[in-house]
């Protein structure tokens, strides 16, 4: 907490004096670009250190990126779902990188500088490819789990949600590609109909996903709620299914890269809006997953009433109930799945580098 407090005090600060409207204070004593450049190595400074408390999450950033190679574990699963709401702070991570290291911070007017934002390689290959990497990850352990356990259900249901996410991305990237098409040939928008169709559904199935397995809510039955519940007063969690609806289809809109033009993209300035709101919508969901982990267990990571440590979840895992199929099959159904994900990104891309 106390780190929290000197962190937002450090950048209260910086912004004060970078909005400074009398702009009282001599370039010789704050040079242009100086107080920009202080925030980023700032930060970069309180990310990496102090490197002991630091080290833990990076591993784990570590572990996540092996997958498929090793076996997920409950712990490297729930911060890879995690990282999937971060979209558009790598976005802006990006951006700061290459901000800094092209030296555009160091002048006052940015009209003529700044040509690597508007350039096709950052437009079109890198935001995109930061918007796919999250759901990628996320996809290979859906189909490692259902590879190691041989049970279809919950993980190609997973691995369905992040194959849909995907193809959001892959759709808002064609989306000029088409618009010009659509306006040359002069020919009804049936490919925006599609496009919104396909978010549309991509919301509906991960709320879906997250009130009724995520959660172990939604059952007719209990009010739709759960037979069992932790929270004391009921209506926490209808509040929290009424916010996840909302809110799952502003985040779902985020995966659209922001430079394509689509109708239902968020503008800059709402940015830091969508980007609380995700937040907000994400720390409610871990508190309902983690309840819902100890009350029903349906990731299968434990045989008994207790949530093991995340650091002994590997080895659980390796002793999981036999396959009900041979690895052969299981290996086949796999490779269909991932032949199916990996043959729409190469058309998808290959049709957005012509068009660029």
């Amino acid at each position: 907490m106390n780190e929290c407090v000197d962190d937002s005090l450090v950048y209260l600060i910086c912004i004060l004096l970078f909005y400074n409207p009398e702009n009282h204070i001599p370039k010789n004593i704050l040079p242009t670009g100086a107080l920009v450049c202080f925030i980023f190595v700032y930060t970069i400074w309180r990310i990496l250190l102090p490197w002991k408390i630091r080290r833990p999450i990076w591993r784990t950033i570590l572990r996540i990126l092996r997958h498929p190679l090793s076996t997920p574990a409950f712990f490297t699963i729930f911060v890879s779902d995690v990282l999937t709401s971060f979209s558009i702070i790598f976005q802006d991570a990006a951006w700061s990188l290459v901000f800094f290291a092209s030296g555009d911070f160091m002048y006052d007017d940015l009209n003529d500088q700044m040509l690597w934002y508007r350039s096709f390689w950052f437009k079109r290959v890198a935001i995109p490819l930061i918007q796919l990497i999250p759901l990628w990850v996320r996809l290979a352990q859906s189909l490692r789990m259902y590879y190691d356990t041989g049970k279809k259900w919950p993980h190609l249901g997973f691995a369905f949600d992040w194959a849909l996410g995907q193809m959001v991305t892959i759709f808002g990237c064609l989306h000029p590609v088409y618009t010009r098409y659509r306006q040359k040939k002069n020919i009804p928008d049936y490919f925006g109909k599609v496009e919104l169709s396909l978010i549309f559904f991509s919301a509906m199935y991960g709320f879906l996903w997250d009130v009724r397995i995520d959660w172990g809510l939604g059952q007719c039955d209990h009010g739709g709620l759960a037979h069992r519940l932790m929270l004391p007063n009921r209506s926490h969690y209808y509040v929290a299914i009424a916010v996840d609806f909302v809110l799952r289809f502003l985040w779902v809109s985020t995966r659209v890269p922001p430079s394509v033009g689509l109708r239902m993209s968020l503008p800059g300035y709402l940015k830091a809006l969508s980007i609380t709101a995700e937040l907000v919508r994400r720390a409610i969901w871990c508190t309902l997953l983690l309840e819902h982990e100890h009350r029903e267990n349906t990731m299968g990571y434990r045989r008994v009433s207790f949530v093991p440590l995340h650091f002994s979840s590997e080895k659980n895992t390796e002793k999981e109930e036999k396959k009900s199929k041979s690895d052969y099959h299981l290996s086949i159904e796999v490779c269909i799945v991932v032949t199916a994900i990996v043959a729409s990104s190469v058309i998808g891309s290959r049709y957005a580098l012509h068009d660029g």
